[in-house]
């Protein structure tokens, strides 16, 4: 309540007077707005839209959505038990985007997260957000990264993927709605798969130019973790989603020994 509370609270209300000295500045006019905001930046890119009706549209990347459970994410990395008060519940209740969205109106919001986010408090927040109807999409921007031994070269490729908002009808779709809707995630499934593969391709070409080994082992079981860890979060079975990404990872291997 101490921190994240008046940040995002203080941040908004400086708004106004930050964007005056801006047009200031560099003399742009009065028009529509675009905001673009990063982890507790993105939540004061949301308070921000909440409050204004010129904003036209709103980027956050690995937002923070709601504060409950990034506080929680936090207290288990530094081992600290966080105490809810009645003070802190209405802090968390202001910072909740989730079930504030009707406040947003009609603003377009495209939310940008990490597949190595915690799912917790970043992947299903975005995804509980992108479920409403008047946000087009979000996007799950897959990293991949190698860092060698100290003085080595590190390598970081990102791409992001396109997911479209579901489609809400009140009527039940038919069976051929179905399967187009199936089609349609099967094709971007493969999609994602072809840009692995790719950027596995460039990946070891770029590994073997600044003499780095192919094969890290402490790396995949790193992604595998936090695989195992985001399936069980999601409620899935841990143990065939772990079996399908060692297959992907594996694939990326060999893409990038084949050069």
């Amino acid at each position: 309540m101490l921190m994240h509370g008046p940040v995002n609270a203080e941040a908004a209300d400086e708004f106004d007077a930050a964007l005056e000295a801006l047009r200031a500045r560099f003399g742009f006019g009065a028009g529509p707005l675009g905001l673009f905001g990063g982890s507790a930046g993105a939540g004061v890119a949301l308070e921000v839209a909440t409050q204004r009706d010129d904003v036209a549209a709103l980027v956050a990347l690995s937002p923070l959505l709601q504060l409950r459970p990034v506080v929680a994410i936090l207290g288990e990395l530094f081992g600290v038990d966080y105490r809810w008060s009645p003070e802190s519940d209405a802090v968390a209740a202001r910072m909740d985007y989730v079930a504030r969205v009707a406040e947003l109106g009609e603003t377009p919001v495209r939310l940008v997260v990490g597949s190595e986010d915690d799912a917790s408090a970043f992947l299903r927040p975005a995804r509980d957000l992108a479920g409403h109807s008047h946000l087009s999409a979000y996007d799950i921007a897959i990293r991949f990264s190698y860092v060698g031994a100290p003085g080595n070269a590190s390598i970081g490729i990102c791409f992001t993927a396109s997911i479209p908002k579901p489609v809400r009808t009140t009527a039940p779709r038919n069976t051929s709605s179905r399967c187009r809707t199936e089609k349609s995630s099967i094709g971007l499934i493969i999609s994602l798969l072809a840009e692995r593969l790719s950027l596995g391709k460039r990946t070891g070409e770029l590994k073997r130019a600044a003499g780095l080994p192919i094969l890290d082992p402490t790396r995949e079981a790193a992604v595998i973790r936090r695989v195992t860890a985001s399936a069980r979060a999601a409620g899935l079975p841990p143990e065939p989603i772990r079996e399908v990404f060692w297959q992907i990872v594996g694939m990326s291997r060999r893409e990038q020994e084949s050069q």
